[in-house]
This record gives structure tokens, C-alpha cells and sequence, in this order.
């Protein structure tokens, strides 16, 4: 492994930290805001799929699958976001 050292600390575009989280913050709250509006359409549909079951035009099987996607649609974008920014951070070089 080579040396890790920083011959001039001006290198060290620590300026724009504050431009850097503010860009982040909006980037993550798009994301966010992207996933829940998601997940609100995957709840209406199975709401809709309830509906269906009830008047006789969905089988038990088509509901748990709808359920399952609402429950699931919100934690893999925030999942699927961290990781791409982990992996951002971790390309990162100082």
C-alpha cells in the first residue's frame, strides 16, 4: 500500500463541504420523496386489491402479493439509496 499522505492541504477541497451536504440533503430528499409517493401508489393499489377481493374479482393469493409490495416499495429505495452513497463515499478520494 502507497503512502497516504497530503502534500499541500489546500488539495483538500474542504470549501464546499457545506455546498456538498446541501446538494446531498436535496438529492436524498428527492429520493425520498420519489419513494414515498411509490409506496402511496402501491398502498392504493392494494387497497384497490382489497376492494377486489371483497366484490369477488381477486383471489387471497393476488392480495398478499399487493400487501407485500406496499410493505417492501419504501424500504428498498431508501436501501437501494444508501448503498449507491456508501459506494459514492467509499470512490471518494482525499
Amino acid at each position: 500500500m502507497g503512502d497516504l499522505s497530503i502534500a499541500d492541504v489546500s488539495q483538500v477541497g474542504l470549501g464546499n463541504s457545506q455546498e456538498i451536504k446541501q446538494k446531498g440533503a436535496a438529492d436524498f430528499a428527492d429520493v425520498v420523496k420519489d419513494a414515498i409517493t411509490e409506496v402511496n401508489r402501491l398502498e392504493k393499489a392494494a387497497d384497490a386489491s382489497i376492494v377486489d377481493l371483497i366484490e369477488g374479482r381477486a383471489t387471497i393469493g393476488q392480495i398478499m402479493v399487493a400487501l407485500q409490495d406496499a410493505d417492501m416499495g419504501l424500504v428498498l429505495a431508501v436501501r437501494s439509496e444508501v448503498i449507491q452513497s456508501y459506494r459514492e463515499i467509499m470512490n471518494m478520494q482525499f
